[in-house]
């Protein structure tokens, strides 16, 4: 029976991790979604855009931007919809790999010791 544990890296990887949240923050802010109207996409993409800013529920987060760039890319049918399936490929992969040990979730859900 395999456990599962969800670790936290830091330094150098934890330092990756920020910089691709960030990344895909700021990916999930500037681009636009025609099937939604503005103001609900526009109310979204903040709350996205913080949450992964903070490191807040990250899989589930990246996870949801992954499928918002998967619709975005749905009507274009252009070179630009490969740009965008490619920030999906890359929210994929910060939903596999998780928020890092600099994120709020670490802070919340990270190593605890137990003393008897």
């Amino acid at each position: 029976m395999a456990h599962v544990l969800f670790s936290y890296p830091d330094g150098r990887v934890g330092l990756a991790l920020i910089l691709m949240r960030a990344s895909l923050a700021i990916l999930i802010l500037t681009n636009k979604m025609v099937l939604l109207p503005a103001v609900w996409w526009a109310l979204s993409s903040l709350v996205l855009s913080v949450a992964l800013g903070l490191g807040f529920g990250v899989r589930v987060t990246a996870g949801l931007c992954a499928l918002a760039f998967m619709a975005m890319a749905w009507p274009l049918g252009d070179m630009a919809s490969i740009s965008t399936l490619a920030s999906a490929l890359n929210a994929l992969a910060l939903a596999l790999l998780g928020p890092g040990s600099f994120s709020l979730d670490a802070l919340a859900f990270g190593r605890r010791t137990v003393r008897f």
